[in-house]
């Protein structure tokens, strides 16, 4: 059996559920390598695409034991889409909203907007109002309101000590100036880690157009 998929979703699909499914330890190490992580870990679970209500829906959370703590991995990634995604633009359209309150179509699927959301939510979830992560940001009340789902990943995500926040994207220059709490990580890297490769390889072969020299995962 082979897990297949198109772009963005495909690829974090393939590669995640493939390890999963695999129970394949080493190539999840694999992937901790990439974000500094290397010690060993334990009672990994992974959560795709589950709502945090207005705080968005992160691509993949993944919690673990290590290090003597809990761990949690707010993950999300982006793909060239058959064209260039360039991590300074994506920054420069971040400060915007960030600095001038610009909500221009589009803002909320910013990378770092999302990851700073995140961060937000993390940091603030323990002690905010009442337990139900009731934040007040820029005037206005973001919050995680009454679903069971959301409430059940909020209880898990409360259970950890340190958070990590994840971009994985096609290869760019990375700004000097990018939020340092974001470790990035590219999809090429990724691609060429032998232990990683078997699960990408397939998404990666048919999310290229080797004729046109196009590609919807990497930059063209």
């Amino acid at each position: 059996m082979k897990i297949v998929g198109y772009s963005e979703r495909g690829a974090m699909n393939a590669l995640f559920y493939g390890i999963a499914l695999a129970n394949d330890e080493n190539a999840f190490a694999e992937f901790l390598k990439k974000i500094g992580i290397k010690y060993h870990v334990s009672d990994v679970e992974f959560f795709m695409e589950f709502s945090l209500s207005e705080f968005g829906s992160p691509d993949l959370l993944v919690t673990f034991n290590g290090n003597n703590q809990k761990h949690i991995l707010f993950i999300e990634a982006k793909t060239s889409c058959g064209k260039n995604y360039k991590l300074k633009k994506a920054l420069k359209y971040f400060e915007r909203t960030e600095k001038d309150k610009e909500r221009y179509d589009g803002y909320s699927s910013n990378l770092y907007y999302q990851l700073s959301m995140k961060k937000l939510f993390f940091e603030n979830l323990p002690n905010s109002i009442d337990g139900n992560g009731t934040i007040g940001i820029d005037g206005r009340t973001h919050k995680i309101g009454d679903n069971f789902v959301v409430k059940a990943i909020c209880e898990k995500i409360k259970a950890c000590n340190e958070a990590h926040y994840i971009a994985i994207v096609p290869k760019s220059d990375k700004p000097s100036d990018a939020p340092e709490y974001i470790n990035h990580v590219f999809w090429e890297d990724l691609f060429e880690c032998q232990q990683l490769k078997p699960y990408l390889i397939d998404t990666w072969n048919i999310n290229s157009d080797s004729i046109n020299k196009k590609s919807q995962i990497t930059n063209n």
